[in-house]
């Protein structure tokens, strides 16, 4: 496929340029200050655009330049306390619009065409995963952290697979492959987690609230480079991709120590 990587720059921007080239996908760059951008990268991408991708154009006019038929987003800052602000929910509906847009185009200007959608990956965290116990979205077990995906999360959902083929990625925290060697898999087990683990449910009253941070935020801890790399398998599918509408998580707990830099 033809890739769009939005924040292609950021650390999962860079991993996702390495997968996608290393599966053979034709990968185009978005970043805002191409000077910056790594020659190593810059080798792996057709096209590299300098852009700001806080507005619909920017982005359309890439996916049509070069003719695109996927998106990554990646791109955009992701304040961890809650009195952080951010622009992530302007790029993330953006890119979404973007990719409704083209493929409106593509259709005719009329009801977009199933084979005419855009193919598009968007990023939220673990929270947004549906906890264990069936009874809400993880993220009301968790401290505020990364806030910023209880407004972009929602902007997703109301966004019908019929007019962008969306899959929405929600890792737990992740970090640059070398720096981590036991790390869970990222695999389609949503929108619950199979595998999770039962540690410290005893506690009373909080027991919910301790097991969700330390078995989502510290077992499943696992690299841009996994989140990367399956992603890219995945559009090695395009639209007839199972994940379409889905939220993907990691799956397997590690065994042995939790952490370890």
């Amino acid at each position: 496929m033809r890739v769009l990587v939005i924040g292609a720059n950021g650390r999962l921007g860079r991993a996702c340029v390495s997968a996608l080239s290393s599966r053979s996908h034709t990968v185009i760059a978005m970043v805002r200050d191409a000077n910056t951008f790594p020659s190593e990268f810059k080798s792996h991408c057709e096209a590299i655009v300098e852009a700001d991708a806080r507005t619909l154009e920017p982005i359309a006019e890439a996916l049509r330049t070069h003719r695109c038929d996927g998106v990554i987003q990646a791109g955009g800052y992701t304040p961890f306390w809650v009195w952080q602000t951010s622009e992530l929910p302007l790029i993330f509906t953006a890119t979404l619009d973007a990719a409704e847009s083209v493929a409106r185009e593509r259709s005719g200007g009329g009801d977009i065409a199933p084979d005419k959608r855009i193919r598009a990956w968007m990023i939220c965290d673990l929270g947004m995963m549906d906890s264990p116990w069936n009874d809400t979205l993880l993220w009301h077990y968790l401290p505020p952290m990364f806030p910023i995906h209880r407004t972009t999360f929602p902007l997703l959902m109301q966004r019908r697979t019929e007019s962008v083929a969306w899959s929405v990625m929600c890792p737990a925290m992740m970090l640059p492959g070398d720096k981590r060697g036991d790390v869970g898999d990222v695999e389609f087990g949503g929108p619950k987690f199979p595998n999770w683990r039962n540690t410290l449910l005893w506690v009373p009253l909080l027991g919910k609230y301790l097991n969700s941070f330390f078995v989502g935020w510290l077992y499943m801890t696992t690299t841009y480079e996994k989140v990367a790399g399956f992603m890219a398998d995945d559009f090695q599918v395009g639209l007839e991709s199972g994940l379409v509408g889905h939220k993907v998580g990691p799956n397997r707990v590690p065994v042995g120590k939790a952490f370890l830099f």
